[in-house]
């Protein structure tokens, strides 16, 4: 069921995936304990399993950032939500280029370390009305490339966020 990444012969992939699976298997054999009382094959069966689908799936994210025209419905339907990840990963990331330094990091502060408005203010040194308000620019910024993304980055200008604003 499961398909050969693009780039692999198929004697070349399940080499590869035999390789993985006996070092998976020798990994799960020395850290058997058997006074959790699971049997020792359904322990085996279980790492060696999750060993050959995480490599599998790290083999087709990886193929999916190198290949330019991938057509979604022609991957195996396991892998379409990570695509769809890919791609809108790729999308914000373009889109976070087209903003200043100051701006990325306060995206970052927001959304990747789940900071609030009111930290964020005080590590600028601004008001949290000032940060709402650069944040709904960075919003409405994000949202044009998102709705006419033919047509380059719209409109984004930076609002004035400094000391005393």
């Amino acid at each position: 069921m499961w398909q050969i990444p693009p780039h692999y012969s198929y004697h070349d992939w399940m080499d590869e995936m035999e390789a993985h699976c006996s070092a998976a298997a020798l990994a799960a054999e020395r850290h058997y304990a058997p006074e959790f009382g699971v049997p020792l094959s359904a322990f085996l069966h279980q790492r060696v399993m999750a060993a050959a689908l995480s490599r599998y799936r790290q083999e087709w994210s990886y193929a999916l950032r190198c290949v330019a025209d991938v057509d979604a419905d022609a991957l195996p339907a396991s892998l379409r939500d990570e695509f769809s990840e890919v791609v809108l990963r790729e999308w914000l990331d373009s889109g976070l280029k087209g903003l200043n330094a100051r701006d990325r990091w306060m995206v970052k502060r927001l959304y990747d370390d789940l900071c609030t408005e009111a930290e964020v203010a005080s590590e600028l040194r601004v008001t949290q009305q000032a940060v709402s308000k650069q944040k709904g620019v960075i919003l409405r910024h994000l949202r044009g490339l998102l709705s006419e993304p033919s047509s380059g980055q719209p409109g984004y200008r930076r609002a004035a966020v400094g000391a005393g604003t």
